[in-house]
Order: C-alpha cells, then structure tokens, then sequence
C-alpha cells in the first residue's frame, strides 16, 4: 500500500509541477504579447516622426524663410 500511495504522490507532484509550468508559460506568452504591441506602437511613432522631419526637410524650416522687411534695400 505505501508504495502505491507515493506512485500516487508522486504523480500529484508532478501534475501540480506541470499546471505550474503551464500558468508561468501563458503568464510569460501574455508579457510578449504586450511588449509586441508596444513594440509595433513605438515602431509606428518613430516611423511618424521621421514623415515629419522628412516634410519640415523639404519645406524648409519657416522662420528662415522669412525676409526682413526693415533691413535697408
């Protein structure tokens, strides 16, 4: 009887052992998910950012531009 009741044992503990992998797996997968997400905002922001330095580049810069009209002619 004992050695049946730690084949029983033993198979608990591995069965807790696993449903313990499993949740830190999905707990770890959802982390990614999240960074991934993050990830691609940050990709598409950057992306955003470098359109409007390339538009301000081909404009010019405004402030620039402008003549002084109380400099002598």
């Amino acid at each position: 009887m004992r050695a049946m009741s730690l084949v029983s044992s033993d198979a608990d503990g591995e069965q807790n052992e696993i449903r313990n992998l499993q949740e830190k797996l999905e707990s770890t997968m959802k982390l990614v998910t999240n960074l991934s997400g993050q990830l691609t905002e940050l990709k598409e922001q950057m992306t955003e950012q470098r359109k409007q330095k390339q538009r301000i580049g081909l404009l010019g810069h405004p402030q620039h531009m402008n003549v002084n009209p109380q400099q002598p002619a």
